[in-house]
């Protein structure tokens, strides 16, 4: 099954898996089209969440990313207002530009990498997120605060 977000079951979607055999959320797959999806299940196969996959999905209200992701596309969660907290596992190595902008009813954002993960330049990745802190291993939370891209949410790191 190829799926796009001209097909059918995208516009009509309440619910999402994705198999331990798919290797990539695609971009632009739920973009703006999806607002029933509420909960999406990712696979172990998923190295990537690709660019706007899940832009302006504002009913999603789950979004478990599996240690198996290395890559978070930019825009992908954008405008998902639904989301009340959002984990990001040790396997992810960069997070792209606005990939949480706007999910403005987060009230937890939690980082379980030790080394903080690439962020586009100019990121805005978790702008406009109801200024919901941000948790980080304890050990690494000065490495978070003066990372060039990291530094500009250092107010709202919190070790754990």
């Amino acid at each position: 099954l190829k799926l796009n977000s001209n097909s059918p079951f995208v516009h009509n979607a309440t619910s999402v898996t994705f198999g331990d055999k798919v290797t990539a959320v695609n971009s632009y797959l739920f973009n703006g089209v999806a607002q029933k999806l509420g909960i999406i299940t990712i696979g172990s196969g998923v190295k990537s969440i690709g660019t706007y996959a899940f832009y302006r999905c504002s009913s999603l209200l789950e979004a478990p990313i599996k240690e198996t992701v290395t890559s978070i596309g930019a825009c992908a969660f954008y405008l998902c207002s639904g989301l009340t907290s959002i984990t990001i596992p040790d396997s992810v190595t960069s997070i792209g530009n606005q990939a949480f902008n706007y999910c403005s009813n987060l009230t937890s954002i939690t980082l379980v990498p030790t080394t903080p993960p690439a962020l586009g330049t100019n990121s805005g990745a978790f702008s406009n997120t109801n200024d919901s802190p941000i948790y980080v291993p304890s050990a690494s939370l000065t490495s978070y605060q003066t990372d060039s891209n990291w530094s500009n949410y250092a107010s709202r790191m919190v070790g754990y």
